[in-house]
């Protein structure tokens, strides 16, 4: 069982250096990977294991685990060993290091810990580093499926991965966003509904069929950046409304750029650490123009799934 094999394989046999680098990826590509891989093997360890400590965070009503609490130690030390003068920001830690650094790495432990509580799979770690505001490099895990997504400028794979959470060489994909046909799109969104998101999440859905004009399927694939993956690797469009911080959107959006696709804000800006309404991400520019004209109406006065319309 995979549960077993992780829990005893020492961390430093997922390191993906060599396979990562003969595909063109830079050292801090690599360590996006590593780290990611690292933080999602204790997402596998305490799976329904019944030791999860869940803690209800007050300020936006969301839960927090022994999981998100492990998997983000493991991260930052991976991180600072490797660039102890950088800035590391966490999503349950916040941020930390040397102020002056022009560089800083960004990471959500366990996107998706509503899903994960509740013993479903399909929640990730990501892991975004970047220099002055802009990425360099990042990776997102799956460890449920198995899958690695790693970018860099440039350059986007999906790698696979075995029973113990290593790459492998047998299951390689370098990815662009896929294209429609005429009549049929896939679109990924999250399903965080309260009453702050349920209006102008149910007058998108009701109009993207129209808007688009095709049939679409409409899929959630457990948390907001396993949607961005999926969406980058095998559907079309990907539409985040309850962002939590700038870890649920910033690597999605910087992959999906480098996959060929367009991401940004509700006001067609790029996706920065600003970003705290809606972001949306297509795999062409009609897409996401179609997309983001629809979002502008329907989430009109939105502040973020905390508050909802003003």
């Amino acid at each position: 069982m995979i549960l077993s094999t992780v829990r005893n394989l020492r961390e430093e046999e997922a390191r993906p250096t060599e396979l990562l680098t003969n595909l063109g990826f830079s050292k801090d590509a690599i360590v996006c990977a590593e780290a990611a891989i690292l933080g999602g093997r204790k997402l596998v360890r305490f799976h329904r294991s019944g030791d999860l400590v869940a803690i209800l965070k007050t300020h936006d009503n969301t839960w927090q685990t022994k999981a998100d609490r492990i998997s983000e130690a493991v991260i930052a030390n991976i991180i600072t060993n490797k660039y102890p003068h950088d800035l590391i920001t966490g999503e349950e830690s916040g941020t930390s290091g040397k102020s002056e650094s022009r560089r800083r790495w960004i990471f959500d432990p366990l996107d998706g810990t509503g899903i994960y509580k509740g013993g479903l799979a399909g929640s990730t770690t990501t892991v975004i580093v970047e220099e002055n505001g802009c990425p360099l490099a990042g990776a997102i895990c799956d460890p449920f499926s198995r899958e690695l997504l790693v970018c860099q400028t440039g350059l986007v794979y999906q790698v696979g991965l075995d029973e113990k959470l290593i790459p492998t060489g047998e299951h390689i994909e370098k990815v662009h966003m896929p294209q429609p046909d005429k009549k049929r799109a896939t679109v990924f969104m999250d399903t965080t509904l309260r009453t702050t998101t349920a209006g102008p999440y149910s007058a998108m859905i009701a109009r993207l069929p129209d808007i688009l004009d095709a049939d679409i399927s409409l899929l959630s694939a457990g948390s907001n950046v396993n949607n961005q993956r999926q969406a980058i690797t095998r559907g079309h469009a990907w539409i985040t409304h309850a962002i939590g911080g700038e870890w649920d959107v910033r690597c999605g959006a910087f992959a999906t750029e480098q996959a060929g696709g367009v991401a940004t804000d509700l006001e067609d800006n790029p996706v920065t650490a600003e970003t705290k309404s809606v972001a949306i991400g297509a795999c062409n520019p009609d897409i996401h123009g179609k997309l983001l004209t629809l979002a502008q109406e329907c989430y009109r006065g939105y502040v973020d799934f905390r508050v909802g319309v003003r």
